[in-house]
C-alpha cells in the first residue's frame, strides 16, 4: 500500500475524534513504521477513547458496602494434597510489571532479590513450583503472564536458566495486552513519531487470555479443575498452597482468596467488603480517609481484612468469567511524551479482584502476614528489598527451626 494512501487512511481514522496530532512527523517515517501505526489505530478506535474518558469521571460508590468479616483459618489439607497429586491444579503468576520504582531497568520478575546469589523473584516462585512437582506423575503446569514490555527479557531468562528446573511442557509464558495512555487533557499522545504511548492494561484480562490463547482448553483436557493466581512481587506467595486449594475443594467454592489482618490504617492495601452477600475489594485509593481509620468498639480497624492478591479459582468460574467486561481503575504515572519530555499520564487498568462479586460461595482464608505477605514495592523504606529479604529469611529460618 503506497505511503500516501496510508496517510489518507490514517487521517480518516483520526479525524472523527480530533486526534490528528498523532500524525506529527509521520510522513518522515519508513513505510513499515507507518503500516504499524495504521494497524495499531485500527484496533484503538474513537470508541475506546470515549470509554477511557468516561472512566475518568466514574466515582466509585462505597456507602452500600460493608466490611467482610467471615474468614476461615488454614486447616490440614488432605483434599488439597490429593488435587495436586492427581494433577488437577495449575497456577498463574502475574509478572507484567517493570521494576521502575525499584530503580531497576528490567522486569520486576527478574529483580535480584538476593543479589549475591543472583536469585530473582521469578526464580523463587518457579522453584516453589518445582518443589511441589517432585514425585508427581503429572507435573502441575504454570503460566506466567508477562507484558509486551518485558516478555522478551523474561523468555530469554527462563531459557537461559533452563526453566528454573521445570519441564519445558510445564511452563507457558504469555503477554497481557496494552492500552493507550492519556495525558491530563484526556488525549492519547506519542512516545515518538508513529508510536502511541502505551501501558499494560492490568491483570483483569487474565481469564480472557487463558481462554483466547488456548491455555484454558489445554489445561481442561489435561484434567485441571482449579487454578491459583499469585503476584510476582511477593516471594512468600505460594503458587500451590495446599490449604487454599483444600478449602476450595471442600467448600465447592468459585474462589478462595487469601487475606491478612490490617494493622495500620495508612497501609496501602485494598480491603474485602460485601454487598448483598457478594464479595468485593475496595482499593485503598478509593476509600475515604475516615473509612481507612475507623475503629470498632474493641479498637480494631472496622475494615479488618486486606487483599494480598493470592486467589484460587475453579475452572468452571474462570470459564464463566472469561468474557465478562470488568470496570477500569485509574492510575496516575509519569511517561515520556515526544517533544514534551516527562509528563503526568493516566493509565486505565482492569483488576482481577473485580471478578469476585460474581463468585458463588466465596471464601476468605486468613493468614499471618509474616508467612504470606512480603511484597516488593519500593527502592527504600517500607516494602523495600532490604525489608523483603529480612522477612523472607526470617520465615525460612522459623520453618527450619520449627518442630516437625
Amino acid at each position: 500500500m503506497p505511503s500516501q494512501k496510508l496517510l489518507k487512511d490514517l487521517r480518516a481514522l483520526l479525524e472523527p475524534f480530533d486526534h490528528l496530532h498523532l500524525l506529527q512527523e509521520v510522513a518522515s517515517l519508513e513505510i513499515e513504521e507507518i503500516k504499524q501505526l495504521h494497524h495499531q489505530l485500527k484496533d484503538y478506535s474513537g470508541d475506546l477513547l470515549f470509554r477511557q474518558r468516561q472512566a475518568l469521571s466514574v466515582k466509585r460508590e462505597t456507602q452500600d458496602l460493608r466490611p467482610w468479616l467471615d474468614v476461615s483459618i488454614p486447616l490440614p489439607s488432605e483434599k488439597g494434597e490429593a488435587a495436586i497429586f492427581d494433577g488437577k491444579v495449575a497456577s498463574v503468576i502475574l509478572a507484567g510489571g517493570q521494576g521502575t520504582r525499584l530503580g531497576w531497568s528490567g522486569p520486576k520478575a527478574l529483580y535480584p532479590i538476593f543479589p549475591e546469589q543472583n536469585i530473582t523473584l521469578l526464580q523463587i516462585l518457579l522453584q516453589k513450583v518445582g518443589h511441589v512437582s517432585r514425585g508427581k506423575a503429572k507435573a502441575p503446569p504454570v503460566a506466567v503472564m508477562t507484558s509486551p514490555l518485558n516478555h522478551q527479557a523474561i523468555a530469554k531468562y527462563v531459557a537461559h536458566e533452563d526453566g528454573c528446573g521445570l519441564k519445558q511442557e510445564q511452563l507457558i509464558l504469555f503477554p497481557q495486552k496494552m492500552l493507550p495512555l492519556l495525558d491530563e487533557q484526556g488525549n492519547w499522545f506519542l512516545e515518538k513519531p508513529g508510536q502511541i504511548c502505551m501501558g499494560p492494561n492490568g491483570n483483569g484480562g487474565v481469564f480472557n487470555l487463558l481462554m483466547t490463547l488456548g491455555i484454558f482448553e489445554k489445561w481442561k483436557k489435561a484434567g485441571i479443575e482449579y487454578v491459583t493466581v499469585v503476584p510476582i512481587e511477593n516471594p512468600l506467595a505460594e503458587p500451590f498452597d495446599l490449604k487454599q486449594i483444600d478449602l476450595l475443594v471442600k467448600a465447592k467454592a468459585d474462589v478462595v482468596a487469601k487475606c491478612i489482618e490490617r494493622i495500620q490504617p495508612d497501609e496501602k492495601v485494598g480491603v474485602f467488603a460485601k454487598q448483598e452477600g457478594r464479595l468485593h475489594v475496595v482499593e485503598y485509593s478509593e476509600m475515604a480517609e475516615q473509612e481507612k481509620c475507623a475503629l470498632d468498639a474493641d479498637g480494631r480497624l472496622v475494615w479488618p481484612y486486606a487483599n494480598i492478591g493470592q486467589f484460587a479459582f475453579s475452572m468452571d468460574f474462570i470459564e464463566r468469567m472469561a468474557t465478562v467486561p470488568l470496570p477500569w481503575h485509574i492510575a496516575r504515572k509519569t511517561a515520556n511524551a515526544w517533544g514534551k519530555g516527562e509528563i503526568s499520564a493516566i493509565k486505565c487498568e482492569t483488576f482481577l479482584f473485580d471478578v469476585l462479586p460474581y463468585a458463588k460461595n466465596p471464601k476468605l482464608l486468613l493468614y499471618p502476614r509474616e508467612i504470606s505477605h512480603a511484597p516488593l514495592k519500593n527502592q527504600s523504606g517500607d516494602k523495600s528489598p532490604e525489608m523483603v529479604r529480612a522477612q523472607y529469611m526470617h520465615y525460612h529460618k522459623s520453618m527450619i527451626n520449627s518442630p516437625s
